[in-house]
């Protein structure tokens, strides 16, 4: 029982040595045994550019062509301090090996779509480099956020480039927002205006009234004419529907700009979704009070 208890202790430090085991040094044990591609799927992307170079060659080497340029690639993304000699030593290595290899170019109108490559998630867009890929048949599929997945069969030959170009957003669905944006805009502001034109009219008439009340009272001789009266009075009674229907008027465009403004916010969410890409640069905010009227 005690020997079976120790040869488990045993096991356990030697795993927990295993894990704690440092990158750099898991990858160095690799490359000792001669094994590149192992050593290649350790990097990521914080690991120290040198061990990256180190990897790079080993596999240059070993005629892993593709493990080669993508190990080149990280030191040159991690290698900020390097001198210009040694990376364009590092770019001319790139170019020797890429007759080996094939290039896949994937753009898409969205940012940070996910790129996968035969199931191998590689990158998001803008991928400046393209996908590095041994000659030959490849799945590629591409997503982002929640629209359709994309997906092409490509065949490949060496030192070939091939271009996937991706569009998640329909031009007809961005020309449909835009212009469902310029009308509920153009809508709210015409009635807004309307409504403000009758409120004014409406207080007009019945300041108006009231003045002419103020004056005829003033005016008036005690023994005036009845028929007069009532005429003046009939006179009155007419310019306050007026004044009273134009305010009515503007209470309701009012009520109807609201619903239209609730409409343009919407309009204008749904067209902001879009990114600067897509839209030519031109968000709601640019063009808010520009063209279209």
């Amino acid at each position: 029982m005690i020997r079976v208890f120790i040869a488990t202790a045993l096991v356990l430090s030697a795993l927990s040595a295993k894990a704690g085991e440092p990158a750099a040094s898991r990858i160095s044990s690799a490359l000792n045994h001669g094994h590149c591609v192992e050593a290649f799927a350790k990097l990521t992307p914080g690991v120290e550019p040198e061990v990256a170079l180190q990897v790079a060659n080993r596999c240059a080497q070993l005629g892993h062509s593709v493990e080669a340029i993508e190990s080149y690639q990280i030191y040159l993304d991690q290698a900020t301090s390097a001198s210009d000699f040694e990376r364009a030593r590092v770019r001319d290595k790139i170019s020797n090996l890429e007759a080996f290899v094939a290039r896949i170019l994937v753009t898409a109108d969205l940012a940070d779509s996910e790129i996968r490559v035969d199931g191998r998630i590689v990158g998001k867009t803008p991928l400046l480099w393209g996908v590095v890929v041994a000659p030959g048949r490849h799945d590629v599929r591409v997503r982002a956020r929640s629209y359709p997945e994309h997906r092409r069969i490509m065949t490949i030959a060496s030192g070939d480039k091939q271009v996937f170009d991706v569009r998640f957003i329909e031009l007809e669905e961005v020309v449909a927002a835009r212009s469902q944006y310029f009308r509920t805009r153009n809508a709210t502001i015409g009635v807004g205006i309307a409504a403000l034109a009758f409120a004014a009219a409406g207080t007009g008439v019945v300041a108006s009234l009231k003045s002419d009340y103020d004056r005829y009272n003033t005016t008036r001789l005690p023994d005036q004419n009845f028929n007069a009266v009532r005429s003046q009075a009939s006179n009155w009674e007419l310019q306050a529907d007026v004044g009273y229907g134009l305010w009515g008027a503007a209470a309701l465009l009012a009520v109807v700009d609201v619903i239209l403004a609730t409409r343009f916010v919407e309009a204008k969410h749904k067209y902001d979704e879009f990114p600067l890409s897509v839209i030519g640069g031109n968000s709601s905010s640019s063009i808010l009070f520009r063209g279209n009227f």
